[in-house]
């Protein structure tokens, strides 16, 4: 598989391949972030990703405060490396 791609399993059970545009780890909380399309669409996400024993899962960030910071964190990386760009 393509590096920029990566089969998760979502919070449902469904084995998904997700197109990963960025990482991020929050080394105090010992939590990963993705940002992420899913294959032939064009709309962009961020969960957290969790890996156990060589698999991964994504769960929803459900804490509005730490989904603003996720959020605001990506979108100043991207307009630092290619410009103006929102999500």
């Amino acid at each position: 598989m393509n590096d920029n791609f990566i089969k998760v399993k979502t919070e449902n059970g469904t084995n998904i391949i997700l197109e990963i545009l960025d990482m991020a780890d929050d080394i105090s909380n010992n939590k990963t972030y993705i940002l992420y399309k899913l294959i032939n669409n064009e709309d962009i996400f961020i969960s957290r990703l969790n890996e156990k024993e060589n698999s991964f899962s994504i769960e929803t960030i459900d804490d509005k405060d730490e989904f603003d910071a996720i959020e605001q964190f990506f979108i100043n990386k991207l307009e630092e490396n290619s410009g103006e760009m929102s999500l």
